[in-house]
């Protein structure tokens, strides 16, 4: 099927009059709003990789605020063939099914008005193995065929209708129907395996953690599964922790580099953030021809082959790819999946930390791979576009859907981690961790803004002008430029005069004076034959 939208109605029953004017209605191309919201998922789905498609059949829990004939939620090239909603009474309300945006909005008409409260929404469809790496999609390894899933930003809704924001965690039960000798990986452990006597075999999976629709991951096929045994308990982490290896076929004797190395990865993650990784098992990945990179899904972490499949001869710069590429994935797991940003306009400061945290993790647990330096060069990189006229600044507002991959480059990731590490030279690097780690209590489980994240920091460090200056490198575009001049006219007392000015290459149209920073500024001198420093918070366009 193509990524052009799927209009596919389904009618059950006849419409009435206030059915047909919700179809007339706009479709919410940016947030759903809080007009229904979700309390659980129940998801089955049907999956061969051998197949051209795969069937589903979701039970949604929802919340109705008011009395409503029309519920907005996101679904894309689904072919949905029976859906209807049972209220708090049990008692069935047929419904149709519209998909009305090329992003993924699609609207449920029901036939008459459901009370306001509890109620569930029944979805039985079909779709297409998407064609590219995206949504649920199919690769051949080796003549054979495996299925696999990449959700962030937005494409669950090809998969399950669903509310589709990050916003939105709730628990989710998940089934996956397969061929017999396929494993099937998901989010939380295997309970139970049921053979169906139709040449299908049904694998349920424990019900997960609050999560969003974008954490969630499907792998089936005819992998290769390294159980790696438990990761046994450290001063953090009380319990054990299963780790597993998956691969194509053949190649899972390639995975024990990457295995033997994670624990003492995830052991400097659990220290820094003090508390345990916070999910009940862990599955790497490597997805059978690669597909770009790495996905931070919950329990189940997906990477390209090169990523994973290695051993101790592999070139310096593989192992290094490893290293920091699972620390950032392994980061996330607190930072993005236990916190959760409400909105998309957010998603900057999940990668900006997992950008910053991976190289302060790698360095620890390899000081002789040479990370300590990584993060002021990819800052250093992210210069060059943040010097253009047209750069953006990293806290993007989102008001569409067509804008959230937009929200993925170089200034959130490089510019975004540049920052961190600024504001923590300032603070301290233990007043730092401080505000991370209360961030992180209060949010468990939950999602939070940038405002609360910045308000944890300034709190844990006990420094509260940390959010002025926060807000002044993430909410505008910009390289800032600090000229300083040592004034040594008064010999007791020297002192150093600076200016700030954005940044502009020659020739640039850039106007002068049209940006200003709150910049936290650090000096080091010497007196008395000792090394000091001193910092300051910069926030005039001139100051001595």
């Amino acid at each position: 099927m193509s990524s052009a939208a799927c209009l596919c109605r389904v009618v059950l029953g006849v419409a009435p009059l206030a059915f047909l004017a919700a179809q007339a209605d706009a479709p919410p191309t940016a947030r759903l709003g809080d007009a229904v919201v979700p309390t659980q998922y129940r998801v089955e789905l049907d999956i061969d990789p051998s197949k051209e498609a795969f069937s589903g059949n979701v039970v949604i829990d929802i919340v109705l605020k008011d009395a409503s004939d029309a519920i907005w939620l996101h679904g894309k090239n689904l072919t949905v063939s029976e859906v209807f909603l049972t209220g708090k009474d049990a008692n069935r309300i047929d419904a149709t099914y519209e998909e009305r945006d090329d992003s993924g909005v699609a609207l449920v008409s029901l036939a008459r008005t459901a009370a306001a409260g509890p109620a569930k929404l029944h979805f039985s469809y079909s779709a297409s193995f998407n064609k590219a790496a995206n949504a649920l999609y199919r690769v051949e390894s080796a003549g054979l065929p495996y299925a696999v899933t990449q959700f962030e930003p937005i494409a669950a809704r090809q998969v399950f209708p669903g509310f589709d924001e990050p916003g939105f965690k709730v628990p989710f039960e998940l089934a996956i129907v397969a061929r017999p000798g396929d494993v099937a990986v998901t989010t939380t452990p295997e309970i139970s395996a049921e053979d169906l006597g139709n040449g299908r075999m049904r694998h349920v999976f424990a019900r997960t953690r609050p999560l969003p629709t974008y954490l969630i991951a499907f792998a089936v096929g005819p992998y290769d599964v390294v159980d790696f045994g438990m990761i046994p308990a450290n001063p953090v982490r009380k319990r054990g922790l299963a780790l597993r290896g998956i691969a194509a076929k053949g190649q899972g004797a390639r995975m024990q580099y990457a295995l033997k190395n994670t624990p003492g990865l995830l052991a400097v993650l659990e220290e820094y953030f003090g508390t345990p990784y916070p999910y009940e098992k862990l599955d790497l990945i490597a997805v059978p021809e690669g597909f770009g990179g790495a996905m931070e899904n919950v329990g189940a972490i997906t990477y390209d082959e090169y990523l994973l499949l290695m051993d101790e001869n592999a070139p310096v710069d593989q192992r290094r790819d490893y290293t920091t590429v699972h620390a950032h994935e392994l980061a996330h797991m607190w930072f993005g999946n236990s916190v959760t940003p409400e909105w998309w306009n957010d998603i900057w400061l999940n990668e900006s930390f997992a950008t910053w945290i991976m190289n302060k993790a790698s360095h620890r647990y390899w000081p002789a791979g040479e990370f300590d330096r990584s993060t002021l060069k990819g800052a250093l990189g992210a210069m060059t576009n943040d010097s253009l006229a047209a750069a953006r600044q990293i806290r993007e507002p989102i008001d569409h859907n067509d804008k959230i991959a937009g929200a993925f480059d170089g200034i959130t990731y490089q510019k975004g981690g540049g920052v961190l590490a600024m504001l923590e030279r300032y603070v301290g690097e233990e007043r730092f961790q401080a505000g991370i780690r209360l961030h992180i209590a209060r949010n468990r489980d939950g999602s939070a803004t940038a405002e609360e994240f910045i308000a944890s920091l300034a709190e844990g460090s006990d420094r509260s002008e940390i959010g002025a200056a926060f807000h002044s490198f993430i909410e505008q575009p910009g390289v800032p430029l600090v000229s300083v001049r040592l004034d040594c006219a008064n010999a007791k007392n020297p002192r150093l005069d600076l200016r700030q000015a954005r940044y502009a290459p020659l020739g640039s149209s850039i106007k002068a004076g049209e940006s200003e920073w709150k910049i936290p500024f650090c000096a080091a001198y010497t007196a008395g034959g000792t090394r000091h420093s001193t910092c300051a918070l910069l926030g005039e366009r001139q100051q001595s």
